[in-house]
């Protein structure tokens, strides 16, 4: 899985597309594929204004922490499996109208010969690449478009992934603070590496009442996807985002009244009890599942 924080609020937001009907694949000669994928993974990572592709990040962590910092905005979710066997692949249309898939990484393409060993045309479905190694990425830019990132674009800082098109992309919004406390709780208290109590986590949501998704059906299956995810891959997840949680930590925090990031810090500090006493706040069906199942993984497991 991979994360991006959408920017959905503020005076003049600058809204992406993630509509897959709505969106026109590209008919590329074989030959100029390289340079087409570099030129839009430029664009994208030095901000031109016409750029079309999104930038994802490894770590769940840095979207929560560096670019969500009032928490107001939403979580996309790409679902694109759990570590990095599902990264560097194009997905095109031949030209025998054959759905095919090629691995593409920037580390093989560097100074390398042609991707396709045939002439034609093909139809660029999407494409999902790391671009999470500056150096990398500058050799593999000035390989086929002549020019680097710019100095202040660092994707190897936010673990970036650069996607076309996003397969699977779910959205939290209407839940979003309960992502700060499911994040923070497994941080501080690791309750969800217990099996038996993601299974009853898991469960429990599966059987919440309609209702409470009724504006956002899909954030049933989203936070069933992030929890399983934070299940698998926590240590992976915890390694790639210890940076930005240090950092964090040391920076002010501005807020003029209790929210979701200052929740987050004080569970990594405080005793259960005390954060938990703080959370009414943010009472909601799905923060309060969480609470409960980390209170009963704190009662049989650890005491």
């Amino acid at each position: 899985m991979i994360f991006r924080i959408e920017d959905v609020s503020g005076v003049d937001p600058k809204l992406r597309t993630y509509n897959v009907e709505s969106f026109e694949f590209p008919m590329i000669d074989k030959s100029q594929i390289d340079k087409y994928i570099a030129v839009k993974i430029r664009e994208e990572v030095n901000g031109a204004s016409g750029r079309s592709l999104l930038s994802y990040s490894k770590s769940l962590a840095t979207c929560l922490l560096k670019y969500n910092r009032f928490t107001d905005n939403e979580l996309h979710i790409c679902r694109i499996g759990g570590l990095q066997d599902y990264m560097d692949y194009i997905l095109y249309v031949s030209a025998k109208n054959k759905r095919e898939s090629m691995r593409y990484s920037i580390q093989d393409r560097i100074n390398s010969g042609p991707l396709f060993h045939n002439n034609g045309k093909i139809h660029l479905l999407s494409f999902v690449i790391d671009i999470s190694d500056n150096a990398l990425l500058d050799a593999y830019l000035r390989d086929y478009t002549g020019g680097g990132r710019k100095v202040y674009a660092s994707p190897e800082k936010d673990n970036e992934v650069i996607v076309m098109n996003p397969p699977n992309d779910i959205v939290i919004n209407q839940y979003m603070d309960s992502v700060y406390i499911l994040y923070a709780l497994q941080m501080r208290f690791g309750f969800l590496n217990s099996i038996n109590i993601r299974n009853a986590l898991i469960d429990e949501i599966r059987n919440m009442e309609r209702f409470r998704f009724e504006y956002c059906p899909n954030e049933r299956l989203a936070f069933i996807d992030l929890i399983c995810y934070l299940y698998t891959n926590w240590e992976y997840e915890f390694e790639i985002s210890r940076k930005i949680i240090d950092h964090s930590k040391k920076e002010d925090h501005i807020s003029f009244h209790y929210n979701p990031i200052l929740q987050f810090y004080n569970i990594l500090e405080d005793l259960f009890q005390e954060s938990y006493n703080l959370g009414s706040y943010n009472e909601n069906v799905l923060s309060d599942l969480f609470w409960k199942y980390c209170k009963r993984y704190l009662e049989y497991y650890i005491c």
